[in-house]
């Protein structure tokens, strides 16, 4: 017997704008967002630079758009059921954005 429900919501019009305010400090211990080009806007790209290797300083970038932070949403929805609601109540700290950009850029929650 398959005792799953699949259900699919609609994200709320801003919430990339809404999500992307405090991504800067809550990838602060893994990533570092360029600062020039972190305004969001529709039409733009977040860079995000994710420090690979501590020891060489070697840098790894990422242009992160809305349909990697929709696929990180839908990783966390999935992997966290019991917290979907912070999504969609738009009620998430930097807990939960940290782990959606995880899920976005590296498909799995490395980091913590």
């Amino acid at each position: 017997m398959n005792n799953k429900i699949e259900i699919t919501m609609e994200l709320p019009k801003y919430f990339m704008e809404y999500f992307m305010c405090g991504i800067t400090n809550a990838i602060s211990y893994w990533g570092l967002v360029r600062e020039n080009k972190y305004e969001y806007q529709s039409d733009e790209k977040i860079i995000i630079d994710e420090i690979v290797c501590e020891s060489t300083g070697e840098l790894k970038r990422y242009e992160v758009t809305d349909e990697m932070i929709f696929e990180g949403v839908q990783k966390f929805c999935k992997n966290h059921p019991n917290r979907t609601n912070e999504i969609f109540n738009m009620d998430y700290d930097s807990i939960t954005q940290d782990c959606v950009m995880q899920y976005a850029l590296l498909g799995t929650i490395v980091y913590g």
